[in-house]
């Protein structure tokens, strides 16, 4: 929610793509009717492009939470009489006796792990043999994406390496080593909890991961699937780019002097000027976001130093004395340098400048 509202004020043209793409989706009745169910959408969200160090973060920056929160408790609140603080202790560790033990959800976890990664394989394999060879890998990709078999994957492994790390500290009763056991009482009611209900998350997601697999065995659910997989994922993948395409080349409209429009180039196939912003990459980049709103107050300041009035005939030539470049487009790909700006012309951009037009531009790691 915060960071929908930073992209906002930034002018961030992926979020009107967003926008645009929200309300196609509503009005095209062919693809509402292949709308997903409510709890595998909320399932997608939650494994949404999730790593193993993701989880490992958010479940740390969990812990770390409910340390502070109870410090905060402890510090402010223990000294009202009404609040009797000390009390949730006997609450927690009665509640403690109704959920499993790490072991238990370890066990189940172990299993269900052993579960995804032999059955994506050997499916992997039937589809390589009895595919023909130019279907072979899109029904490869399909079969990835729609069985969600790397994130379920990566959210068992996280959960397995947490749980892990419970029986590490419960059988060495690190609890007595630290100063964790002083400053938190609900820490070892909430981190069953969270186990818990991780643990169940993951098994739904294995239940639509096993019917899924059993089902993409068939041709004609393998079809229907296909027909699926286009109308979420390919046909917005599509339509979110074209719109993002029409807001990057619409940003030159929001500079109003004069002919001004005709100095500025937004991705285009050759080379035009002197490189003045670029970027080093190390692996494959591509282009996800534009902020407008500070590019545009850069390039009317750019446009100021000019002092260029334009008339209504122009010459290549005239064109091409003071003019600035974006050679990105976004969703293409990259890889060593990034030529982010060109500019010809006697007039330059700042330091200050630079810096902001390297911030626009928001490219994103592609994962392989």
């Amino acid at each position: 929610m915060i960071h929908k509202i930073y992209k906002r004020l930034l002018g961030s043209i992926e979020l009107k793509a967003e926008t645009d793409l929200k309300q196609y989706l509503k009005t095209n009745q062919a693809l509402v009717n292949y709308k997903r169910p409510l709890i595998l959408r909320y399932l997608n969200r939650f494994m949404y492009e999730q790593s193993i160090f993701t989880y490992l973060f958010l479940y740390a920056s969990i812990i770390i939470l409910i340390l502070l929160n109870e410090f905060l408790l402890k510090t402010f609140l223990v000294k009202i009489k009404s609040y009797q603080y000390y009390d949730l202790i006997n609450i927690n560790l009665l509640a403690l006796k109704n959920f499993p033990s790490v072991q238990d959800i370890l066990m189940v976890q172990i299993t269900a792990m052993g579960l995804i990664f032999p059955i994506a394989v050997g499916l992997v394999t039937v589809i390589t043999q009895k595919s023909n060879t130019s279907n072979t890998n899109s029904n490869i990709q399909i079969y990835y994406h729609e069985s969600m078999a790397y994130k379920i994957g990566a959210s068992c492994i996280s959960l397995a390496i947490v749980l892990v790390l419970n029986l590490f500290i419960l059988n060495f009763q690190l609890w007595e080593y630290t100063r964790i056991k002083i400053l938190s009482s609900a820490l070892p009611f909430l981190i069953p909890l969270i186990n818990t209900w991780w643990l169940i998350i993951n098994l739904i997601a294995l239940w639509f991961f096993l019917k899924l697999s059993l089902s993409f065995v068939q041709p004609k659910r393998r079809e229907e699937i296909r027909k699926d997989y286009t109308a979420n994922v390919a046909i917005p993948y599509e339509k979110k780019s074209i719109y993002m395409y029409k807001h990057y080349q619409d940003i030159k409209k929001s500079i109003e002097l004069g002919k001004s429009d005709l100095k500025i180039i937004f991705g285009e196939l050759l080379k035009i000027g002197e490189t003045e912003v670029r970027k080093k990459i190390k692996g494959e980049y591509t282009l996800k976001d534009v902020y407008q709103k500070p590019l545009v107050w850069v390039l009317k300041r750019w446009l100021k130093r000019t002092c260029f009035k334009a008339s209504h005939n122009y010459e290549l030539d005239d064109i091409l004395k003071n003019s600035v470049s974006f050679p990105p487009l976004p969703n293409q790909y990259f890889s060593g340098e990034i030529e982010i700006c060109n500019v010809t012309g006697d007039i330059k951009f700042t330091a200050m400048e630079k810096f902001l037009i390297k911030i626009c531009f928001r490219f994103k790691r592609v994962k392989k």
